[in-house]
């Protein structure tokens, strides 16, 4: 039997968010859309507090917080971004314009629209600072924010005009829910006991050669860590995107001490995944005990593991898309494992000779 007992799943997830780390980070297969139907006069005249046509129409929106309901239906396709999905659209769209009553952090939400949403931010000139075409890819049909867009921690600054546009995946159209108001920026604390990972900063076509374990281009990579006096350590990790549908991964190699429990504690600015495996044999991995965060919430989950053994932890982001759209795209999370064994030496690890150990 293996030396692994059952692990402990502190949430539940979507396959795709579940992807062991041998596959690689690809376009999600195409989503069933609605075409917008046409609206009629009737229903226009009843919708008229809702977002504007244009830029040039925009409903003002001068105060926090605010909620509004309202249909594309009928609208005009004047603008599109694809939010980092890869997927052009040609459904209708309505607009806003957000006047940030002060500098600080804000929550732009479509949770609850019946359609499948889209929602992007853009400065006057059309200039781009946001954008988001689903908010959660675990999220399952019935849940507010299934398949509907959400723009969490959006700095504006006081006095500016925002452009809020409604819009649809693909063709989509329909009734939407909008609403604005102020959020707490998520910002993860640095401990002062911390080590930096190091990983480069992160760049659009850039080859992952750091830590990158299973998805490592030239063979499996691993940053190996050595505890402190107490059995702990506390990594700051770099997490994000380069590309669209590529999510940077994060391997760290451990020793576990002599209780036969290992403490692992995770908080991330974005929702993000650390995978505790038994094994780095990326074509035999044991079942990992997965440990997910929502953003600035902190998680933990104690795992068995037999002393002196070595054990990975992946870190990765939950969704393949940035949450703000734009690329690159990074953030910090902190990672603490106790319950270590000390004075084991640091020392970078192949793919073959992990293998080997296994073997």
């Amino acid at each position: 039997m293996s030396r692994w007992l059952p692990v402990l799943l502190i949430a539940l997830f979507a396959a795709q968010a579940l992807a062991l780390p041998v596959e690689l980070d690809a376009k999600p297969v195409a989503k069933a859309f609605v075409a917008a139907p046409q609206a009629t006069s009737a229903e226009l005249l009843a919708a008229a507090r809702q977002g504007g046509d244009t830029f040039a129409s925009a409903l003002p929106i001068n105060s926090v917080p605010f909620t509004e309901t309202g249909t594309t239906v009928g609208y005009a396709d004047d603008y599109d971004n694809d939010c980092s999905s890869g997927v052009p659209g040609t459904a209708p769209d309505v607009v806003y314009a957000f006047t940030a009553p002060a500098t600080g952090s804000y929550s732009i939400s479509l949770c609850g629209s019946a359609f499948d949403t889209k929602l992007y931010i853009d400065e006057a000139g059309l200039s781009l600072v946001a954008c988001n075409d689903d908010y959660d890819l675990s999220l399952s049909n019935g849940d507010p924010c299934f398949q509907n867009a959400r723009i969490d921690n959006f700095q504006a600054t006081a006095g500016q005009v925002y452009y809020l546009v409604v819009d649809g995946f693909s063709g989509a159209g329909g009734a939407y829910t909008i609403s604005v108001d102020a959020s707490t920026a998520c910002d993860v604390p640095t401990p002062a006991e911390i080590i930096q990972e190091g990983e480069p900063a992160l760049a659009t076509g850039q080859t992952d050669s750091f830590n990158c374990g299973c998805t490592c281009d030239a063979g499996f990579g691993v940053l190996a860590l050595e505890a402190d006096p107490l059995g702990q350590v506390v990594v700051d990790v770099v997490q994000g995107w380069r590309d669209f549908g590529i999510r940077d991964r994060d391997w760290f190699r451990f020793t576990a001490g002599a209780s036969g429990w290992v403490h692992v504690e995770f908080e991330s600015e974005v929702g993000a995944i650390a995978a505790v495996y038994g094994n780095a044999d990326c074509l035999d991995l044991i079942p990992p005990a997965m440990l997910i965060v929502d953003p600035c919430i902190p998680g933990s989950v104690d795992v068995p593991v037999a002393a002196g053994t070595d054990f990975y932890i992946q870190a990765t982001t939950l969704n393949i898309y940035p949450p703000n759209g734009i690329l690159p795209a990074s953030a910090d999370a902190v990672l603490t494992v106790s319950g270590l064994a000390t004075g084991v030496p640091v020392s970078p690890t192949s793919w073959g000779e992990v293998k080997g150990m296994y073997r």
